[in-house]
């Protein structure tokens, strides 16, 4: 195994096997500069033929959907699993570097999907109209106005425009669903096909990764050159780190049975987000939350009530041959019952929220074998953006470190 690390290339360990992390770790393995090691306790997977059964529904074909839940992993111990995800920008005007990892990783998911790049047999991403709602029309254009394709504005009556209540504006256009858990999977499978390393390890401390690559057959050299730091919520508990910045922000989902959904759907305003987001592969990702500093891991059975209701409002076509400005439609309460048949699971999860924005700069910590100074790229706290910024992100972190490669 040795000869594959023959090439004189520095080794670089990257810990935390999100999506940010595990876009990270393969930006760097296929630099051709670096062999790299993925230190996680956790690995996103696709669930197996042989994994418990979640839920069975009954396709309006005769068919039989079968669920196995992928996202299994603890929800505080990483968020990605339980992402939607959609590219739908959360940048500010004002935010040009966050502006620019979406905009890289919109490119990529882009290429993702143009090239019809699948996992499992299922499709990583999907193009798709996506529709913002706005209580309010914004106080400032949104910075993606110019950048999405096929934007089309409208605003309340105009044209004929039937909107949910309470909308005062909605802008229409093309963009991406990603399907989180199959996207980290398929991450993780070529950064293995790139030559990289996985090592499933606890970390009580980030210099701990000094001992954990020293049992590795790594040839001539097992010096650590850098620790790209990927750990999100961890790093709140990470003895070397110890960030008390971070804190978790609890969102709740619900998974949907709904092959029929050909768009995306947000609504902006109110007491809370309410979201629309196909995966793909016949399941929709109903939502949801955002509490900050909360950890309650329980499923709360008011919240599903008002996501399912709110999210049927705006999207009506959740259920079939409901209309709610049609007088032949049928009952709300009745198109609710039917919904509520098609969940496959409620829950819940945890963005790695950060006072003060993602972490992204150049630190040391000591190795827990030699005690020396390793060099570390911090990349975390990426919040409820990781997704649709993992790629942007992972290229800053990479460009960060190319000046210490010699």
């Amino acid at each position: 195994m040795s000869s594959q690390y023959s090439s004189g290339k520095q080794l670089v360990v990257v810990a935390g096997a999100g999506v940010v992390g595990l876009s990270t770790a393969l930006v760097m393995q296929q630099s051709g500069l670096y062999q790299v090691v993925l230190v996680s306790e956790h690995l996103v997977s696709v669930p197996a033929s042989t994994d418990k059964v979640v839920a069975r529904i009954k396709a309006s074909n005769g068919s039989e959907f079968v669920f196995r839940d992928p996202a299994t992993i603890p929800a505080l111990e990483m968020a990605s699993p339980y992402a939607g995800a959609h590219w739908r920008s959360l940048a500010t005007n004002s935010d040009v570097l966050l502006q620019q990892c979406e905009k890289e990783t919109f490119g990529k998911i882009s290429a993702l999907e143009k090239n019809n790049v699948t996992f499992d047999g299922r499709p990583i991403v999907t193009k798709l109209k996506g529709m913002d709602y706005y209580m309010q029309k914004p106080l400032e254009t949104p910075w993606y106005f110019d950048f999405v394709s096929k934007l089309k504005i409208q605003k309340e009556g105009q044209d004929g425009a039937d909107f949910p209540s309470g909308i005062e504006l909605a802008v229409e256009y093309y963009t991406f669903v990603i399907n989180s858990p199959l996207y980290c999977a398929y991450l993780y499978s070529e950064f293995i096909k790139s030559g990289g390393q996985f090592v499933k390890s606890k970390l009580s401390k980030l210099g701990d990764c000094e001992a954990v690559v020293s049992k590795l057959d790594l040839g001539s050299s097992k010096r650590i050159h850098a620790i790209i730091n990927c750990t999100a919520l961890g790093s709140k508990h990470l003895a070397d780190i110890n960030d008390s910045s971070m804190h978790p922000v609890r969102g709740q989902v619900i998974i949907v049975y709904a092959p029929q959904i050909k768009r995306t759907v947000t609504k902006l305003g109110g007491p809370a987000m309410r979201y629309v987001i196909p995966r793909g592969d016949g399941t929709v990702i109903l939502g949801g939350t955002h509490l900050p500093h909360n950890f309650d891991t329980q499923v709360d059975n008011s919240t599903t009530a008002h996501i399912l209701n709110e999210t049927l409002d705006l999207t009506p076509e959740l259920v079939p041959g409901y209309k709610p400005s049609c007088p032949n439609s049928i009952p709300k309460s009745h198109a609710l019952q039917l919904l509520k048949k098609n969940i496959l699971a409620v829950k819940v999860g945890f963005r790695p929220g950060r006072t003060g924005g993602v972490r992204l700069e150049k630190s040391a910590i000591a190795g827990s074998l030699s005690n020396s100074n390793i060099t570390v790229i911090h990349n975390y706290g990426h919040s409820g953006f990781g997704v649709q910024s993992s790629w942007g992100f992972a290229n800053m972190a990479y460009r960060m470190l190319i000046p210490y490669k010699l």
